[in-house]
C-alpha cells in the first residue's frame, strides 16, 4: 500500500484514501481489525492453480494464472524407426474443485499471461462453478466452443461477469449464443472487437436478470450501434447500459440519437454512453462492481 502525502500530483488507477483524526482515533486492535475488514475486498488472495491444496478460508476473492499441463505426445514406429509426432494440444480444464472445496461462495479472477499453448475449457463436473458469485476472465487465451455454454449453465449463482476478450479468440459471439442459459447474472462487462450489437442486444434481452451492462468495442473503426429498445423493454431490472466505442464526427450524432430514443422509451433506466476516438477510457458509474482495480496479492 502506498502512502500519499503530496495531493498535488496526478494519480492514475484506483486509490483508497483514509484520513483519521489522531486526536480522536484510538489505534488499537479493534481499529486495525476494522481497517482490514474495509481493505480486504480491494486485495484478492493469490493461489497457485497447479496445487490442489485448499485456499485460505479467511478470504473471499481469489486470483490465479492458469498454467500449462503436459502436452499429449504419442509414439509411432513405422518401418521400425522410432519417431515422435506431436498431436494437437488438448484443452486445459479449469477445475478448481479441490482448491475451493471448503468455500461456500467464491469470487475468482483468472489472469491468462499468454503462455498457454492449449486452449481452456470447463466441464459440468466442476463443482466450484456453482459457488462462483463473481468471475473475471482477462488475458490471452483460446476458449473452447462450449466454454461459455458450461459457464452460463453451471454458474447458477454468478452475479458479476467481466470478460476482456483476447484478440485471438473473440467472445461476444459465444456470450450471445449462451447467455440466455443464465438465471442469476446481474452485472456483465464485455471488452471485445468488431461486436455485432444487433445480435448482442437481442441475446442479452433473453437474460431477464441483467441490471448493469458495460460494453467496450475496441475496434479501430467506427462500430455499428443498433437500437437497444428491445433489450431495455425485456430486461425490466436494467438500470445502466454503458457503451464505449470509437466513433467519427460524422456518425456521432446518429449514434447518440439512437441511444436517446431508446432512453426515452424507458423512464426508469439510467442510460449513459461514452463515444471515444482514442485508447483512453473514462470509467462509467457502477464500474466498481467489476473489480477492475490492479491486482495486488495479499
Amino acid at each position: 500500500m502506498d502512502l500519499i502525502t503530496d495531493f498535488s500530483i496526478s494519480i492514475f488507477g484506483n486509490v483508497f484514501v483514509m484520513l483519521c483524526n489522531k486526536s480522536t482515533t484510538v489505534f488499537d486492535e479493534k481499529f486495525f481489525v476494522n481497517l482490514l475488514h474495509k481493505l480486504k475486498p480491494f486485495f484478492p488472495c493469490s493461489f497457485v492453480s497447479s496445487r490442489s491444496s485448499p485456499v485460505s478460508l479467511k478470504y473471499d476473492w481469489f486470483y490465479t494464472t492458469p498454467t500449462q499441463q503436459e502436452s499429449g505426445i504419442i509414439t509411432n514406429v513405422p518401418d521400425m524407426l522410432f519417431k515422435r509426432r506431436r498431436i494437437a494440444e488438448p484443452y486445459i480444464t479449469l477445475n478448481y474443485n479441490e482448491q475451493f472445496q471448503e468455500k461456500e461462495e467464491v469470487q475468482l479472477s483468472l489472469l491468462f499471461n499468454g503462455e498457454l499453448k492449449s486452449g481452456v475449457t470447463l466441464t459440468a463436473s466442476c463443482v466450484y462453478l456453482s459457488k462462483l458469485t463473481y468471475l473475471s476472465l482477462c488475458g490471452t487465451v483460446r476458449y473452447s466452443n462450449d466454454f461459455f455454454e458450461i459457464l452460463f449453465r453451471c454458474c447458477n449463482r454468478l452475479v458479476t461477469l467481466n470478460i476482456e476478450a483476447p484478440g485471438i479468440c473473440p467472445c461476444f459471439t459465444f456470450v450471445s449464443r449462451f447467455i440466455s442459459l443464465s438465471q442469476s447474472l446481474k452485472n456483465l462487462r464485455i471488452v471485445d472487437k468488431r461486436i455485432d450489437f444487433k445480435t448482442l442486444f437481442s441475446s442479452l434481452s433473453q437474460c431477464k436478470t441483467l441490471e448493469n451492462i458495460n460494453i467496450s468495442d475496441m475496434s479501430s473503426n467506427s462500430f455499428d450501434l443498433s437500437d437497444p429498445s428491445t433489450l431495455l423493454q425485456k430486461c425490466e431490472k436494467l438500470y445502466c447500459l454503458y457503451i464505449y466505442g470509437s466513433v467519427s464526427d460524422k456518425t456521432r450524432t446518429k449514434k447518440l440519437l439512437i441511444l436517446k430514443k431508446a432512453k426515452q422509451k424507458s423512464q426508469k433506466l439510467h442510460l449513459k454512453v461514452n463515444l471515444f476516438s482514442n485508447s483512453h477510457l473514462a470509467y462509467d458509474p457502477f464500474i466498481d462492481v467489476f473489480k477492475l482495480n490492479p491486482i495486488k496479492p495479499i
